[in-house]
């Protein structure tokens, strides 16, 4: 009878215990590649329904804004800050999640594709953009390269002013956009405008269509929600004036008319001769085109930032111009 010896068995022995590890630890990588890999579309496809989700509630959002701006022209001709749109809303929970809403109008600020209006420099809108940059402490030189951008011609307007060549010479080079701004980030691609400039800016402009029934015009500033500085820049006179009691009636019950307006601004300042007299009454109104609705949606683990651009009409039709993620009003630092 034929035995096999000892130390050929504990081999055979050994070798067959390492296979056995070997196939376990493989097994046991295997299926932990294919439980990763489960985990993995798990959240990436929840991720997309619930950004799904989240998307649908900013077309829901979109439609709310519509109804309560088409319900308020109806019912008024002023726009301030006692309207429903107007209000602060809370928090509120939806089906799988959380949603901000707020809405805010756009005419209280300055709107920076004033400047050029049919592929002319607009020298009104000049003189009051630079004396809000003087009102922020800012060069009011800044204003002729932010025109060369806005332009549609190479030619260099003003002191200061840029075009190709300026923006060649960089790095990387990039060309002048030569047409009006969509979001006042692109302020961040025009010679001069560092993040600090940008930072004192960013609470005073706006970037709007100029188009009205097809034909360029300037849009309005309204007076129920002009910042401070730009009040100040409506004239040169306006520098000196005393102006947080109209601010502050604008706040509680709004202005029903311009003259009612330019009545407070002389009323708050009965030293200054003159002082109404030097606004152009034709660029201010009580009442807002645009309309800025911003979003936000939480539901887990997606988180959704959004913002609405609605444009209303003189007929009180309501449509969205532009609809972007992130925010409208933001300080960036990138360009083109």
């Amino acid at each position: 009878m034929n035995t096999a010896h000892p130390d050929r068995v504990n081999k055979q022995g050994g070798v067959a215990l390492i296979t056995v590890l070997l196939i376990v630890a493989i097994c046991s990588l295997l299926a932990t590649q294919l439980i990763s890999q489960q985990h993995i579309q798990f959240r990436r496809t929840l991720n997309q329904l619930q950004g799904d989700r989240a998307f649908h509630y900013v077309l829901s959002a979109e439609e709310w804004g519509r109804e309560i701006l088409i319900r308020d022209a109806n019912e008024n001709q002023q726009d301030n800050y006692n309207d429903d749109w107007a209000a602060v809303l809370p928090p509120m929970e939806v089906d799988g999640g959380m949603m901000l809403l707020a809405a805010q109008e756009m005419h209280g600020r300055f709107n920076i594709n004033n400047l050029v209006i049919n592929g002319v420099v607009d020298n009104k809108q000049v003189e009051i953009f630079q004396r809000l940059l003087e009102n922020l402490e800012l060069e009011p030189n800044l204003v002729w390269p932010l025109v060369d951008w806005l332009d549609s011609n190479e030619e260099v307007v003003g002191p200061f002013g840029a075009e190709h060549d300026s923006y060649s010479e960089l790095t990387p080079p990039y060309r002048p956009a030569n047409q009006a701004m969509i979001n006042p980030d692109e302020l961040a691609a025009v010679q001069g405008y560092t993040p600090i400039i940008l930072a004192a800016l960013v609470d005073h402009v706006v970037a709007l269509p100029v188009l009205n029934a097809g034909t360029p015009t300037a849009t309005l500033f309204n007076v129920n929600f002009i910042t401070e500085p730009l009040l100040r820049s409506l004239s040169a006179k306006m520098a000196s004036a005393s102006v947080e009691e109209v601010l502050q009636e604008a706040i509680d019950d709004g202005f029903n008319s311009i003259n009612d307006f330019l009545n407070a601004i002389d009323d708050a300042n009965p030293e200054i001769t003159g002082l109404s007299s030097s606004i152009d009454r034709t660029l201010l109104s009580v009442q807002s085109e645009y309309f800025l609705l911003e979003y936000q949606g939480d539901f887990e683990p997606v988180v959704l930032k959004s913002h609405s651009i609605m444009h209303r009409d003189s007929d009180a039709n309501v449509r969205i111009i532009n609809r972007a993620q992130g925010e409208y009003y933001s300080v960036t630092t990138a360009i083109y």
